[in-house]
């Protein structure tokens, strides 16, 4: 949606229904796009910083064209929260061959460090309504790549899996390295999801496996092919 030299995009959250923390080794996973959504509203602004704004997590800074970062709200903390979302977008700029100065709002309904993709439909978010606004074309293609390369900030060894559903929605398969296989259901799939509010971390719970995997490779090997 555009208004005024203003693009907004947004989406989903997710869960992985089968196949989580497997799918980093190549294991299919199935995942489901669910009704929470993050959104970014992304303008130019008339230099080359990008600004980048998320009043949920109380942070905002601007990013210098010399790679300087000038913390608004949160402080010097904001730079690590905020540099997945410039990420994304400098990614975008960088494939369209578009360097251009930015001013991106984040909004996200979806819990933080809860399990859900919050950090990749925020990143897919700024990254679609980016290519719209600078190329005048929504290019889902370029939002995942992009999310992608945001994800490798967050969690070091991304599967891809987060921004592959909240870029391209729905019920899919997803296998690291061959993309998404589209799934069909039945009928309407209804899922209660619980939410904790114990946050984890998706790093340490990944390096938690690596190292089942290396304490005991034939377990692990097992649980592969289960």
């Amino acid at each position: 949606m555009a208004a005024s030299g203003q693009v907004v995009a947004s989406a989903p959250a997710k869960v992985i229904l089968f196949g989580e923390h497997f799918v980093v080794y190549g294991v299919p996973a199935v995942v489901a796009a669910i009704s929470l959504r993050a959104r970014a509203a992304v303008r130019k602004r008339d230099d080359l910083a990008v600004s980048v704004r998320a009043p949920d997590l109380g942070v905002s800074g601007i990013f210098l064209p010399d790679g300087t970062f000038s913390p608004g709200e949160g402080g010097e903390e904001a730079r690590h929260l905020l540099e997945p979302i410039f990420t994304a977008v400098r990614h975008v700029m960088k494939a369209l061959s578009a360097p251009s100065g930015l001013e991106v709002l984040v909004r996200s309904k979806i819990p933080v460090a809860a399990g859900l993709g919050s950090s990749a439909a925020v990143a897919v978010s700024a990254a679609a309504a980016t290519t719209q606004l600078l190329s005048g074309r929504l290019d889902l293609d370029l939002a995942f790549k992009a999310a992608f390369r945001a994800e490798e900030l967050v969690h070091i060894t991304p599967s891809g899996v987060d921004p592959a559903i909240s870029t391209y929605g729905g019920l899919i398969t997803y296998r690291r390295g061959e993309g998404i296989r589209r799934l069909e259901a039945r009928g309407p799939l209804e899922l209660v999801v619980g939410d904790t509010g114990i946050k984890r971390s998706t790093g340490a719970l990944v390096s938690a496996v690596r190292a089942l995997k290396e304490r005991r490779p034939r377990l692990f090997a097992s649980l592969l092919e289960a």
